[in-house]
């Protein structure tokens, strides 16, 4: 008998539901008509929220834009520490988000997504702290992108309940009032 055995199980069940909990999330579109585009979401999470308390969220925005005739794909990705600004401080420092994106992207690859033409059908999102770390990371690969090739990487921006700027050095002045 070995006195580590009930141990080792409750540790290898712990780190299984730990491996779960840092997945991204993925929502796939229903079946869309012949000929209709599919556009694709990122919607990175608030701070200090783990990627799954987005689940309803993201599948409200899903289906709000399935009653719009709109086929959306949808990923959560998940964020080092549930804190993305850890992984883009700045724009000269989003790699890390950058990165977590990615893999989110190609987690729905793995299920069935299409990637094409990132500058109509990417579509990067946010909540709170989120919104202001996809505000960033816009910025980040939008500059690069535009230098190199022209186009911007990312259709546009939802931001929702966040502080975005649209130069990058955070003045409130600057900011366009509606």
């Amino acid at each position: 008998m070995q006195p580590f055995g009930p141990l080792r199980c409750l540790l290898l069940v712990a780190l299984g539901v730990l491996a779960q909990a840092h997945e991204p999330i993925v929502l796939k579109p229903g079946e869309a008509e012949a000929g209709k585009s599919r556009k694709m979401m990122v919607l990175i999470p608030g701070a200090n929220v783990p990627n799954h308390h987005y689940q309803q969220t993201a599948q409200a925005i899903q289906d709000a834009a399935a009653q719009k005739g709109l086929s959306l794909w949808l990923v959560v990705p998940t964020v080092f520490q549930n804190l993305c600004i850890i992984s883009c401080a700045a724009t000269w420092l989003c790699s890390p988000l950058h990165s977590a994106v990615e893999a989110a992207l190609s987690a729905a690859a793995k299920q069935g997504w299409n990637r094409t033409n990132d500058s109509e059908n990417l579509w990067l999102a946010g909540h709170s702290l989120g919104a202001t770390c996809a505000n960033k990371l816009f910025q980040a690969y939008n500059a690069h992108n535009s230098s190199n090739s022209g186009s911007s990487p990312y259709a546009g921006m939802v931001v929702m309940g966040g502080y975005v700027d649209e130069t990058g050095d955070y003045d409130l002045l600057g900011y366009p009032v509606p």
